[in-house]
């Protein structure tokens, strides 16, 4: 199939093999995206070559017209060979991957224009909302139909707002026009809804309306930069608990770990993972993420520049990071030896007369079961389905607070920042419930039933494996989040049996059951943060520990920065 011509500049022709190869850089293209795949079996590649040696072997290969490269380390690509480009299908951009045209012209990506809606209809089966967004460069005017809004067909006069001006909108011509004009600024957005008399008379409305005239009026986004760069984080620090001398019932001193070598890392699938800057090895192999090895393998952070900043901002760092490796002086501190249990919570329950705002799946795993009647082999499992906030509740009440993410490590490997899991550096499965790879949750164990050959140095059991717990908030101008550590046993993965060759990673929770790494839970409201396979235990403040918020004391100033 023939390929458009492109006016680039001539240096982005690439020389090699006697041919020349223009370059279109930042085009994936594969089958099903603006090519037809060469490589048996498909999606698999040549392999990991230099440049010339992936042009050599297209060279060499019947009807190959262009090879897609994925940039690796050492210098290397991952080397595809494709026919039958059309670039204009090709997926754009992509930081690490290009492809080159055999003898052709370079090709760069056009601008992506026109205005785009969707809508979306309310529960009320009368009002409907669009949103739009213009991807052009330039202000851009059409006629958004609203004839298909049930609103439109029921009422004589259904009503049109710009929710992003603030204002009603006009149908053209006549009252009850199927179409209404929009202009939408370049790279812009805009929403409109239609509105049944109910809707359109309500203070709710009018209320959102005079907020979005207000924000609407200090002028078009175009002012705003559209540079990107990670947003400022802050850890939400922790007050002081009551400070005891000695260790309180059920709780373990840590003593003072003096220059403790605080490194962890966070193992979310987005946002990219440098392999070439990762010391705790959470980065994804890159035969995982091409279509090789085995499901299990691929509950990691996909490989790429971490330029996202996707994991957080501890207070010593100056943007939010996957990795973090910083000195401090963590202790003396108390922490529970055990994650606290459905009867904890119930003396709780009875003796604060606690309420959460919102009980939503509160403590869902009770069924009936009321705070006297709870059954004995209920009493002993750890408590779940419990909000971060219905955590830091129970904490206060005991005199408690909820570990930082650091204590919480020293606490599971020890004062030695070589240890991987509690007990040592084996994954032992002996030292942890088998996970549970299917659809469902299964029974959690007693706490406690892992011990003492899964506990930690200090004596701390059920640390990893058994259900996540609770650490430290992060919040930005946008989102929450906290930092959860140990993992649970639910971990389903993708069957080796999976149809879609397309789907490469396991994109639920990845586990962190090695002690230097953590997950990151965003937090949107305390019923979407209740689940199974969540809990807690708390820490406490000696009387010779380090100080609020954050209960730690740098000991060197940081020189590494991972970005």
């Amino acid at each position: 199939m023939p390929l458009p011509p492109a006016a680039v500049p001539s240096q982005e022709v690439a020389k090699g093999q006697g041919h020349t190869w223009g370059l279109a850089r930042g085009f994936n293209c594969y089958q099903g995206a603006g090519a037809t795949d060469l490589e048996k079996p498909q999606g698999s590649s040549y392999g990991d070559v230099s440049l010339a040696d992936c042009q050599k072997a297209c060279l060499s290969t019947k009807n190959c017209t262009a090879i897609t490269v994925v940039r690796t380390t050492g210098g290397l690509i991952t080397c595809y060979r494709r026919a039958d480009i059309v670039p204009n299908l090709c997926n754009y951009p992509d930081g690490f991957t290009d492809t080159y045209l055999l003898d052709h012209e370079p090709v760069t990506p056009k601008a992506p224009s026109g205005i785009f809606a969707s809508r979306f209809d309310h529960l009320n089966g009368e009002d409907c909302v669009w949103t739009l967004i213009n991807k052009g460069d330039q202000d851009a005017t059409a006629l958004l139909d609203i004839s298909s809004c049930p609103a439109y067909r029921s009422y004589d006069k259904p009503k049109v707002f710009n929710l992003w001006a603030g204002e009603e909108m006009y149908t053209q011509g006549v009252a009850k026009a199927a179409k209404v004009r929009v202009t939408v600024e370049g790279q812009g957005y805009m929403t409109v809804l239609m509105a049944g008399p109910k809707t359109s008379s309500s203070s709710d409305l009018k209320h959102l309306l005079q907020r979005m005239q207000e924000l609407y009026g200090g002028g078009a986004l175009v002012r705003y930069s559209n540079s990107w760069s990670p947003l400022k984080q802050t850890m939400s620090g922790l007050l002081d608990s009551k400070r005891y001398a000695k260790a309180p019932a059920g709780m373990l001193e840590i003593p003072l770990a003096k220059d403790f070598h605080f490194l962890a890392g966070g193992v979310e699938i987005e946002g990219g993972c440098d392999s070439d800057n990762d010391p705790i090895g959470v980065c994804c192999k890159l035969k995982c993420a091409k279509f090789s090895g085995t499901p299990a393998e691929c509950q990691c952070p996909f490989w790429g520049e971490d330029t996202r900043g996707v994991d957080v901002q501890f207070p010593w760092e100056n943007t939010p990071r996957r990795i973090h490796d910083h000195k401090m002086d963590v202790g003396p501190f108390f922490l529970d030896k055990d994650l606290v249990t459905n009867a904890d919570y119930a003396s709780f329950l009875v003796n604060a007369s606690y309420k959460p705002k919102d009980s939503n799946f509160f403590l869902n795993h009770w069924g009936k079961h009321s705070p006297t009647s709870l059954p004995a082999d209920l009493k002993e499992l750890p408590v779940v389905y419990v909000s971060l906030d219905d955590a830091r509740a129970f904490c206060r009440w005991a005199g408690k607070r909820l570990p930082h993410a650091y204590e919480w490590q020293l606490a599971a490997q020890g004062s030695s920042a070589n240890r991987t899991y509690p007990w040592g550096n084996d994954d032992n499965h002996g030292n942890y419930p088998e996970p549970a790879r299917g659809r469902t949750v299964p029974p959690l164990p007693r706490v406690g039933s892992f011990s003492p050959h899964g506990d930690s140095p200090f004596g701390a059991r059920d640390m990893v494996g058994l259900v996540w717990q609770y650490t430290d908030e992060f919040q930005d101008d946008h989102t929450r989040s906290v930092l959860v550590k140990g993992s649970s046993l639910f971990n389903p993965i993708l069957s080796t049996t999976f149809p879609s060759s397309n789907q490469v990673g396991n994109w639920y929770f990845p586990p962190a059951r090695e002690v230097n790494r953590h997950n990151k839970m965003m937090l949107m409201g305390d019923s979407y943060e209740r689940a199974s396979t969540l809990g807690f235990r708390c820490a406490a403040d000696h009387v010779h520990g380090q100080s609020g918020p954050y209960h730690f004391t740098s000991t060197v100033q940081e020189t590494t920065v991972f970005v």
